[in-house]
């Protein structure tokens, strides 16, 4: 496997990590301060949740399991865009070679 696809995939599953820690998070909720700036710095770090920020109180409608699905696959994504821009900085240009 290439540079390119190492850095590509390695960010994403940064971003896929970043969605399972705030999925467990939201799932099993800890009382304390502790729990609620993880839940904080997660939601900035997982773009996908700023979807659902808003439903976090709802009781009608609100399903857990489908609004970290949703979350996980805006985090592949977003965190794929920042991968494969992060990687073509990072790697070597091949100058020369048709």
């Amino acid at each position: 496997m290439s540079k390119f696809w190492r850095i590509v995939l390695g960010i994403e599953t940064l971003g896929v990590v970043l969605a399972l820690a705030l999925y467990l998070l939201w799932a099993n909720p800890r009382p304390g301060a502790h729990g609620d700036h993880a839940i904080d710095v997660l939601s900035i770090l997982c773009p996908g949740s700023w979807l659902f920020i808003k439903c976090l109180d709802c009781e009608i409608g609100f399903d857990i399991r489908s609004a970290w699905l949703a979350t996980l696959l805006a985090n592949l994504v977003i965190y794929g865009i920042i991968g494969t821009i992060t990687a073509t900085v990072l790697s070597p240009r091949r100058v020369g070679k048709s």
